[in-house]
């Protein structure tokens, strides 16, 4: 909802409001996305949950065809009925939260990337997206430019170092503009997380 509201602020040329109680993190896709879905009204929360059951079934696709390149068919379907049987992802789905549009761009990259290995732009554009909607994706653009470096050498790489960089650089000022703190995003999710004390360290993360 929040992420609709701050649609709505856009969409009426105002910045988004972020200083609410226990405010969730913002993620520019998702705010773009509100942005959109602005002039749908009432209905902007169905054609929400609409979306993301339509990206949850895109990550289903994108993992069968990420599984079956690497492991064959049988594996593949194996993995889509363990998929199917994640009820917390589907919960999310349900709920319209970002999480799953994540999965997908990652996933949906990492099939286009199995299928021809170093494809280049394509596969650059989704981790982009998916950078948007959490920092885990801009290692994965760095890794992915070093992946690439070896067939686009020392020129033909810099495209690709610009695109990793973009999502967090958009991010970073995005949050500046909104906040007047460029990194505003982490510490108002280390501190909500504080409040329900889940806010942990990355050995505690894994173990737990």
């Amino acid at each position: 909802y929040y992420q609709l509201l701050w649609g709505q602020d856009l969409a009426h040329g105002r910045l988004p409001d972020y200083n609410v109680f226990r405010s969730p993190t913002p993620h520019p896709l998702s705010e773009l996305v509100g942005l959109a879905l602005a002039p749908f009204g009432l209905a902007a929360d169905r054609l929400l949950v609409l979306i993301t059951l339509v990206t949850w079934v895109g990550l289903l696709w994108a993992i069968y065809r990420f599984t079956k390149h690497l492991l064959g068919t049988l594996i593949a379907l194996v993995a889509v009925v363990v998929m199917l049987t994640r009820t917390d992802l589907e919960f999310f789905a349900l709920r319209g939260v970002v999480d799953v549009w994540f999965l997908f761009f990652v996933f949906a990259a990492a099939a286009m990337e199995v299928h021809r290995p170093r494809r280049g732009m394509p596969v650059m554009l989704l981790l982009v997206a998916a950078g948007l909607l959490r920092p885990e994706a801009w290692v994965l653009a760095g890794i992915y430019v070093l992946w690439l470096f070896p067939e686009k050498g020392i020129r033909g790489i810099w495209p690709y170092v610009l695109m990793a960089a973009a999502a967090s650089v958009a991010w970073v000022a995005w949050d500046w503009a909104v906040t007047g703190k460029s990194l505003y995003s982490l510490t108002s999710t280390r501190e909500v997380a504080g409040q329900f004390t889940r806010d942990r360290g990355v050995i505690a993360a894994i173990t737990l």
